[in-house]
């Protein structure tokens, strides 16, 4: 998903906040953002399904412009997963043509079902189950072959960490980090649950 940033930043508007002008993104791309973020941590904080919902009770929506520019970012998927969240827990009302592409969208209610589970929990997934998710809110091959080939090869404040390289050779990095993924899943490697653990041992 690529969110048109800089033609969100161009078609900004200027607000008053206590005397003071701040310039804030027009709420369709407010919401298509929020939606985007919040779709790849599986929507794990009930404050995102709220603010999504306040922006579309208190705005002027164009849905349609909407609509236009979630396809143009292949975040559809992402932003009607995020409209179905708002309605069903945060009580938003929203039109009959959003209602129509929501029912369109099959993936939505097994989405929708995957995020509940996350909101308000104390330990929210991360791992496989978040990664799975964020693959099923793509709504494109491409997206997903892209996304997982990145996912392989580019490397990671943890992969530095766990291997410190001097500043010569820190392109041997690329290489590193498909053998560092294996390593982590056959358990010979440091996890991200693994660290939190030690990190935590003393504490309280």
């Amino acid at each position: 998903m690529r969110f048109d940033l800089r033609g969100a930043l161009a078609r900004a508007r200027t607000l008053d906040l206590a005397g003071t002008p701040v310039p804030a993104m027009a709420p369709e791309d407010q919401i298509l953002l929020g939606c985007i973020h919040a779709a790849k941590h599986r929507w794990e904080r009930l404050e995102w399904v709220c603010a999504t919902a306040s922006l579309q009770e208190n705005h002027k929506i164009d849905w349609g412009t909407l609509l236009a520019r979630a396809r143009e970012a292949n975040g559809l998927r992402a932003l009607l997963l995020g409209l179905a969240l708002a309605r069903d827990y945060a009580a938003a009302r929203l039109p009959e043509a959003i209602e129509e592409e929501i029912k369109r969208c099959r993936a939505i209610r097994p989405l929708s079902e995957a995020a509940l589970s996350q909101l308000g929990a104390s330990r929210p997934a991360r791992g496989m189950r978040q990664e799975l998710f964020r693959l099923k809110v793509m709504e494109r091959l491409p997206q997903r072959v892209r996304y997982l080939f990145l996912s392989i090869v580019t490397p990671t404040y943890k992969d530095m960490q766990t291997v410190r390289l001097p500043a010569a050779l820190s392109f041997l990095y690329f290489g590193l980090r498909p053998l560092l993924g294996l390593l982590r899943l056959a358990g010979l490697a440091p996890t991200d649950r693994a660290e939190g653990q030690r990190g935590n041992v003393g504490k309280g």
